[in-house]
C-alpha cells in the first residue's frame, strides 16, 4: 500500500493501441475514471534503427538529449510538449465534475543533415564486412568527406547501437563473445554488457589515434611546395635510416632498395619520409602541423571532439621529426586528419568539416 502520494506512475509510452484499450475500458466503467488517468507523452523515434546512431546519439526517459547531435541540438529539437488541463480533487483524483482542455504540443525545430542515406548504408555495410574479414576486436570507424565543402556524407562507428532501445546491444559478435566469457544473466556479465554499451554509444570517429602511414599523404605535400625533392628524385632505403643514435626502421626491414619519392610514397617507405621530413627541418614542419588544423578544434558540429596530442614545439626533436613523418609517436582524431587530407586533395583549402 503506498501512503502520502498523489499519484502512481504505471507504465510510460506504451504504444497508441495499449493506450486506446485503457482509454476505452476507462470509458466503459465511471468509477476507473476517477482513479486512472491516460496521458500523452513524446516518445522519439528512429526509423532507421541504428544507421547513424553514434552521430545522432540518443535521447534519455525524459526525452533530453544524451549524446550526439541529440546533445548538441536539444534545446532546438526539444520543441514544447503538450498537456492536458483537467479538474482534480486534493488528493488528485476526478472531480464528479468534469473539465478538460488539450493543449497541443509545438514542434522543435528540424535539422536537416548533408548525410547521403545511399552513402552511409554503403559504408556501413563496408564496413562490417571490414570488420568480419579482418576479426576487428576493437570497433572499426569510417567517414565520407566531400573535399570541397568539409560537408559529411556518411559517418559511421560499429559496432553501435539502435537509439529505439536504449542500453540493449543488437550486435551479434558481441553478445556471442559476452556470452562465451560470461554466464550469461551474471552479475560479472551485465559489467561487461554494461560497458560495451557505454563504448558503444561513443562516435569513434571524434576519438584520437595513430595516424600511421596515412600521414606520409601529408609529409609528401610538405615536401614538394618546400621543393625539397621532386616526385622523380631518387632515394635508398636500406630497411633502416640513422637518425642522431637511433635506428628507426623500415616495415621493410629488407629494405626498398632504389626508389624515387614518388614511388617512397606509394610503398610506404619509411626511409624516404624521414630523409625528406629532415630536409624540411623541425620548425617548418611543426609549422605545417599546425597550418593543416592540427592544432585546434576542428569545428565539426558534434560534441566530444578528441584532442591532439603532439610535442611541444621546442621539444621537437629530430628523432621526434623522423617519427612524426610516418605518423607514430602523436595521436589525432579521425575527423581531424581527414580535413588535412582534404586540403591537400582540394588545392590547400582547410575546410571545417559539418553535417547540417
Amino acid at each position: 500500500t503506498l501512503k502520502n502520494v498523489q499519484s502512481v506512475e504505471v507504465v510510460r509510452r506504451v504504444e497508441k493501441d495499449i493506450a486506446d484499450k485503457v482509454s476505452d475500458f476507462i470509458s466503459e466503467d465511471k468509477d476507473y475514471a476517477a482513479i486512472i488517468t491516460v496521458t500523452e507523452d513524446p516518445k522519439r523515434y528512429y526509423p532507421n534503427g541504428n544507421t547513424l546512431s553514434t552521430v545522432l546519439g540518443l535521447v534519455g526517459s525524459d526525452n533530453q538529449g544524451l549524446e550526439g547531435l541529440e546533445y548538441l541540438y536539444d534545446d532546438y529539437l526539444t520543441g514544447t510538449a503538450g498537456k492536458l488541463v483537467a479538474t482534480k480533487t486534493s488528493i488528485g483524483t476526478s472531480m464528479p465534475f468534469s473539465y478538460e482542455r488539450q493543449v497541443d504540443p509545438k514542434d522543435g525545430c528540424t535539422v536537416e543533415l548533408t548525410v547521403d542515406l545511399k552513402m552511409q548504408a554503403m559504408l556501413e555495410s563496408e564496413i562490417n564486412n571490414a570488420r568480419v574479414e579482418h576479426n576487428v576486436q576493437n570497433r572499426i570507424a569510417g567517414v565520407i568527406m566531400d573535399v570541397n565543402t568539409g560537408e559529411i556524407l556518411a559517418m559511421t562507428s560499429k559496432p553501435d547501437f539502435d537509439p529505439n532501445e536504449n542500453y540493449v546491444i543488437n550486435d551479434e559478435l558481441t553478445l556471442e563473445a559476452l556470452a562465451a566469457e560470461f554466464e550469461v544473466g551474471s552479475t560479472e556479465y551485465y559489467k561487461a554488457y554494461n560497458e560495451k554499451f557505454a563504448e558503444y554509444k561513443k562516435n569513434k570517429c571524434l576519438e584520437a589515434y595513430e595516424p600511421g602511414s596515412t600521414f606520409k599523404i601529408l609529409t609528401t605535400a610538405m615536401t614538394l611546395e618546400q621543393g625539397v625533392a621532386k616526385p622523380n628524385d631518387p632515394f635508398y632505403c636500406a630497411g633502416y635510416l640513422q637518425v642522431a643514435n637511433r635506428k628507426i626502421h623500415c616495415y621493410r626491414t629488407i629494405g626498398h632498395g632504389h626508389l624515387t619519392l614518388a614511388e617512397g610514397l606509394q610503398q610506404s617507405c619509411n626511409p624516404v619520409m624521414m630523409t625528406v621530413s629532415a630536409r624540411i627541418g623541425q620548425e617548418k614542419f611543426y609549422n605545417y602541423f599546425r597550418e593543416f588544423g592540427y592544432l585546434s578544434k576542428t569545428g565539426i558540429d558534434l560534441p566530444g571532439e578528441g584532442e591532439t596530442t603532439f610535442w611541444d614545439k621546442d621539444k621537437f626533436g629530430v628523432v621526434d621529426l623522423a617519427v612524426a613523418s610516418f605518423g607514430q609517436n602523436f595521436r589525432v582524431s579521425m575527423i581531424h586528419h581527414l580535413t588535412a587530407l582534404s586540403a591537400v586533395a582540394n588545392n590547400g583549402n582547410l575546410m571545417t568539416p559539418t553535417l547540417e
